[in-house]
This record gives structure tokens, sequence and C-alpha cells, in this order.
């Protein structure tokens, strides 16, 4: 019963349907998520005075109110405060709207749109705000990067590795070095 339930959700969710397991703790994604923008050699040319980094979540939907309170506090507890000496703000986005999306991470000068988990919208027309509004895209869902994220941080033997959609990142203008592509995992 339960599976045919689950098929019947995926068949009538919008987009495309991943699952929403969050791999790595917020604290190490965060720390992993700055370590991999060291390698963007065009992150000094797409971010301004500052890197803003907007969290879009749901308030709605536990696992993305959760993980968005996690980020939060691994941020304000985090060493980490700039990037190649560029200052990080980090944002958060509720999301309800996604027609609105883009024209939030514009307002807000968004320079990366971090995906916590999110539910019963097009991951499609997400991606699509955000690139609209000029924003690279990151997950907190691993597997969102098969689906079209330029980035994300899974497991693999129970270790944290970095994922990168490569098609998705270049569309971005990112401009990731070929020493950070081989420890990666890449996707196309």
């Amino acid at each position: 019963m339960r599976a045919a339930v689950l098929a019947l959700m995926a068949s009538v969710t919008p987009g495309h349907a991943v699952a929403q397991q969050i791999e790595v703790p917020a604290e190490l994604q965060y720390t992993l998520l700055i370590k991999t923008l060291t390698f963007d050699r065009n992150l000094e040319q797409r971010v301004g005075a500052e890197l803003v980094i907007g969290l879009v979540y749901q308030t709605g939907f536990i696992p993305s109110r959760d993980f968005a309170r996690s980020m939060i506090a691994a941020v304000a507890a985090s060493p980490i405060h700039s990037i190649n000496g560029i200052p990080i703000r980090f944002e958060q986005i509720e999301l309800s709207d996604v027609g609105t999306l883009g024209r939030t991470l514009r307002e807000r000068g968004v320079d990366i749109a971090y995906l916590a988990p999110l539910r019963a919208v097009s991951l499609d027309r997400v991606l699509a705000e955000a690139r609209q509004a000029g924003a690279s895209t990151a997950a907190a869902v691993a597997g969102q990067v098969d689906e079209g994220v330029a980035m994300g941080i899974g497991l693999r033997g129970g270790k944290p590795h970095i994922r990168i959609n490569l098609t998705a990142a270049k569309s971005e203008r990112s401009d990731f070095d070929a020493s950070l592509l081989a420890l990666a995992e890449v996707v196309r």
C-alpha cells in the first residue's frame, strides 16, 4: 500500500521527484560549500562586494524548516566569514511562491541559491527562477545535482563528497578548477 501511495505521489508531483534525504549535516555542508567555491575561478567576477548565499526553504515542510535552522546555526558558529577576502552574508529565503523567487533573489542580491529540501514545487521552475536572477545553485539534497542543481554534498562510501553538475555549473557561469573536478563526482 505504501509503495502505491509513493508511486501516485511521484506521478502527480510537478517537475522531478528526488528523494529529499539530507546525507551530510549542515555544519559540514557549509564548510564544504565554501571550500568548493574557492575553486570557482569566476567567483570574484560573479559576486559584488560580498558573497550572498540565499538559503531557500519552506516553513511548512518540516525537513526543510529543520535544515534551515541547522544551517543558520552552523553559519553562526562557523569561523568562516569570508572567501578569498570576500565577506559572506547568509540570507533566509522562505519559498511560498516559486513565481516570485527570482524577484526575491534579485532584491536580496543573492549570488548562490542554496536549496533546502523542497516539497510540492517544480525543481525545474525553482532552477529557472534562480538562473534568471543570476544566482548559481547548490543543494542540501545531493540527488538534486542529477536533476540540474550545479553542486551538492553527498556521501560515498560513508564519507562526504562533492557532486558537481558540470553542465549546470557552466550555464551558471561557474568555472571550477580541474583539481576540484578530479576529486568531485562530476555529473553531466
